[in-house]
């Protein structure tokens, strides 16, 4: 669940629940600017909403493709059940 207004007025807006995780690059630095996220992956996205610097930590992401979950990154939210 979100705690960004600007994700709160797009789920409301839409009336749907959207997915979606922090904007990571290789390394795992954390491009939380705007204008960071819209250099290094406009060729990749169409929008990119300048909401100011999103402080916080990012989400963490489990695959679910094989049998096995993986635990692809550590971040907001209890993973413990996916060790």
């Amino acid at each position: 669940m979100p705690d960004h207004k600007i994700c709160l007025e797009l789920v409301k807006g839409l009336g749907n629940p959207i997915i979606t995780t922090s904007a990571t690059m290789p390394d795992g630095n954390i491009l939380n600017d705007a204008s960071l996220i819209h250099d290094v992956f406009k060729s990749h996205i169409d929008l990119v909403i300048d909401g100011d610097i999103v402080p916080g930590k990012p989400s963490s992401v489990i695959s679910l493709i094989n049998d096995t979950p993986e635990i692809i990154r550590k971040g907001t939210g209890d993973v413990s059940i996916f060790e």
